[in-house]
């Protein structure tokens, strides 16, 4: 009994693995032909798409090419254009620094003048003995008041007294020079 028992019992995993077989061939199956799915590549999907991400760098590559081209040609254009233009302005700035310095020179050569002038001038206050309120005395000087006292004479004679000798001076004509052409251009401007 013991051996049906067995026998039994061995039927029944046998049955068992007889329908736990198929099912894990069915699994097995199953699960290969998922697998299989992940392998399976749309080539076309796939090609077409990089064909179009391909053309779309061409055709920027092209507008870039284009690009450049363009650039290229506007600046041969411009430098063509804006040398000479540049050229002509510096030398119109060249003649516009030598006028700064005629410029400089003269205000210097100016400066120079009035600092003689007053000096000459303080040297003859002193003379006179004129001092700092002169301007002051003969304003009141000339108001008529009845207990007025006389004028003091310089102590100086007149005599003693040196002669003025006027120092030379700048004339504007040694610092600027007329320029022809601006002379022609003034001429044809006041002629309009």
């Amino acid at each position: 009994m013991a051996d049906k028992g067995e026998d039994d019992k061995h039927n029944v995993d046998s049955d068992e693995n007889k329908t736990t077989a198929p099912d894990l061939d069915g699994i097995l199956k199953e699960a290969a032909a998922q697998y299989a799915m992940y392998f399976k590549v749309n080539v076309k999907k796939e090609k077409t798409v990089l064909e179009d991400s391909i053309e779309d760098m061409l055709m920027r590559l092209e507008e870039f090419i284009h690009l450049v081209d363009m650039i290229r040609n506007e600046s041969s254009q411009s430098l063509n254009r804006t040398i000479p233009e540049i050229y002509t302005k510096s030398l119109d700035m060249k003649r516009i620094f030598s006028k700064i310095d005629q410029l400089e020179a003269f205000v210097g050569r100016v400066q120079q003048d009035v600092s003689i002038l007053e000096e000459q001038v303080n040297t003859a206050e002193d003379e006179l003995e004129l001092g700092s309120l002169s301007s002051i005395k003969k304003a009141f000087s000339a108001l008529p008041i009845p207990f007025k006292q006389p004028k003091k004479a310089p102590t100086k004679p007149l005599g003693e007294l040196r002669k003025y000798q006027p120092p030379d001076i700048f004339h504007s004509e040694d610092f600027f020079h007329p320029d022809p052409t601006e002379e022609v251009q003034s001429l044809t401007s006041e002629q309009r």
